[in-house]
């Protein structure tokens, strides 16, 4: 029986430096110190600056409740916004984008400790390099879906 390698998908983002500057990423279930602690500085080192994240508003709202007061303590910027929705706003997706390269991850993970170290989560990654790469339209229709939300919000 073969086996499958387990790779966590954050050394996926971090190899890739300099080639992105911003990133929206997506999930149900958010850990404002998992993300500040781990994700932030893989981003960060991968030089993504502008970074925004789609969570569903009730959990959200539930998170924010449960911090600890040490978030934020390094002044670490980057946007959150509530998504609500009928039922809960559930996708997870990685879209970061630079001058020439993208890098789409569209996976079953919640930005949390399990969600994207623990668990046995399911990933697929998806390069863009050019407008005539084969995942050009993925990335399209993914930004399309992104941008019903970010428009509420940003708008």
């Amino acid at each position: 029986m073969a086996t499958i390698d387990r790779r966590n998908i954050l050394e996926l983002i971090g190899k890739h430096r300099g080639k992105y500057h911003s990133c929206i990423l997506t999930c149900y279930n958010f850990d404002f110190s998992f993300f500040e602690e781990r994700v932030l500085p893989v981003l960060r080192t991968a030089n993504i600056k502008n970074v925004n994240v789609l969570a569903d508003g009730n959990y959200l709202e539930q998170a924010q409740e449960m911090t600890k007061g040490k978030e934020f303590k390094f002044n670490k910027t980057y946007n959150f916004l509530p998504v609500y929705e009928q039922g809960v706003f559930h996708p997870k997706i990685m879209l970061l984008t630079g001058l020439k390269h993208g890098l789409l991850i569209i996976g079953s993970g919640n930005i949390t400790s399990s969600g994207l170290s623990t668990n046995d989560e399911i990933w697929g990654a998806f390069h863009l390099d050019n407008i005539e790469n084969e995942n050009a339209a993925l990335f399209a229709a993914a930004w399309k879906y992104l941008q019903t939300f970010t428009a509420v919000n940003y708008g």
